[in-house]
């Protein structure tokens, strides 16, 4: 019995374009299952209360929610997006609620340096 091959691009034209959904399919070991966006959304926030976050380790896209910090502008609750473009470019945003006004930003260089953060203050 023959196996039919198919690119999954070819299958995926054919879908219909939506501008809202209500789940997101997938697969968790072996097994099919789905997800609502809300709980999707939520889910992609890393939260390390509790724990101590190295700014300087995390190289990758992420979100990521703690109170404690190294190699960072502050150091109580606050939020880090990093987002990764290449091993040699990152981005990272430092926010806390406690300072709604300031918002910290470093980038990742050369693939070996963590430039300065620097402070964008907000007014009005």
């Amino acid at each position: 019995m023959a196996i039919e091959t198919v690119q999954l691009s070819e299958v995926m034209k054919d879908f219909t374009p939506v501008t809202d959904i209500s789940y997101i399919y997938g697969e968790k070991e072996g097994n099919q299952g789905k997800i609502d966006k809300v709980n999707l959304v939520s889910n992609l926030v890393e939260k390390r209360i509790g724990t101590t976050v190295d700014c300087n380790s995390i190289k990758r896209t992420s979100i990521i929610t703690s109170s404690s910090w190294e190699n960072a502008p502050i150091d109580r609750l606050a939020i880090l997006e990093t987002l990764f473009h290449s091993k040699d470019w990152i981005l990272q945003r430092f926010s806390s609620p406690a300072s709604y006004s300031m918002l910290y930003v470093r980038s990742f260089h050369d693939g070996a340096t963590w430039g300065p953060w620097r402070k964008i203050e907000f007014t009005g």
